[in-house]
């Protein structure tokens, strides 16, 4: 892809999760619960049921507020099961607010507390977790460690939804790492077994990164073909969001190329979709494409409006 560390930072500054009228009225729901909860283990779970949902529309610190008080509660009931379950969820909420140390922490204690409980499914589950975090500090090594443990416990377990999730999180360090050999290797094999289980997330997320592997070599017709097969999936699913993403990632791919204009034609696909969704970090990603693909051409009148209107984006969405 072209300059990657620039996209996947992008992304990683305009992700936000949007709110949407269905969650919002689960949020309210909770909150009527929550008035007339008594003192016991049903309040815990509402707890973390609420802090999960305030997770998902990007409300961090409230999520936080909410989970430490599932926490407390469960301290207090000596609910081991609910105290496990809650320092998952902070652990989730830190790393949405970029609090890696404190992730880190978290998910340790979340997965102690799995491993007393004998709950193998949690416990795979905070082993990828932890996985997750080392690979936002960076520590690629211990990343990788953790999600092999995840992987093999899951394989034992036939939990074959979450093989695949290990196969892309192990993918996408050894993409990191320069490792395309050993990603492709390991994309390859989460595609092969999300089309077994009929898995769609799963299927378009490997086209997705097998696309970007190739892109990474260079090989275009390669990621061409496995990104416009991701599109098609999503569009079978109706993730407009996620076709929003793949264009723009096939945008990069033609500009990378030096064919601005197969690139602007799927760069404007993008943004049209990434509009009518209502996906802003997804807008404010293929604007700063089109700045760079106008830039590229000297065309800088073009080039400054598209970066004023990303920047706008990202004053918008925080």
């Amino acid at each position: 892809m072209k300059k990657p560390e620039l996209f996947f930072f992008l992304v990683a500054l305009f992700f936000l999760s949007e709110c949407c009228y269905p969650q919002q009225k689960q949020i309210d729901s909770l909150y009527l619960v929550l008035k007339t909860s008594k003192e016991d283990t049903n309040k815990v779970f509402t707890l973390i049921k609420l802090a999960e949902k305030l997770r998902y529309v990007g409300e961090f610190d409230s999520s936080l507020f909410y989970v430490r008080q599932a926490k407390t509660l469960s301290e207090k009931k000596q609910f081991k099961r609910g105290l496990a379950s809650a320092c998952g969820n902070m652990a989730l909420a830190y790393q949405q607010l970029s609090d890696y140390p404190q992730a880190l922490k978290y998910n340790l204690e979340a997965l102690q507390l799995r491993k007393e409980l004998n709950d193998k499914k949690g416990i795979a589950g905070a082993y990828n977790n932890v996985g997750l975090v080392y690979a936002n500090l960076g520590n690629l090594p211990e990343a990788l460690k953790n999600y092999f443990i995840a992987l093999r416990m899951n394989e034992e377990m036939k939990n074959k939804k979450w093989e695949v999730n290990n196969l892309i999180n192990i993918g996408e360090v050894y993409k990191r790492q320069g490792n395309n050999a050993d990603a492709l290797k390991n994309h390859l094999a989460s595609l092969k077994l999300s089309i077994e289980i009929d898995y769609k997330a799963g299927v378009s997320a490997s086209y997705n990164n097998i696309g970007n592997v190739y892109a990474a070599q260079r090989n275009w017709t390669e990621a061409l073909k496995n990104m416009m097969a991701a599109i098609e999936v999503k569009k079978e699913e109706n993730d407009w969001v996620g076709v929003a993403e793949s264009y723009n990632n096939v945008g990069n791919i033609y500009s990378a190329q030096g064919k601005p204009e197969e690139a602007l034609k799927a760069l404007q696909t993008a943004l049209q979709v990434a509009v009518e969704t209502g996906s802003k970090e997804n807008e404010g990603t293929v604007y700063i494409n089109l700045g760079e693909l106008y830039f590229d051409q000297k065309k800088y009148r073009e080039s400054e409006m598209y970066a004023k209107k990303a920047l706008a984006i990202g004053k918008e969405i925080g």
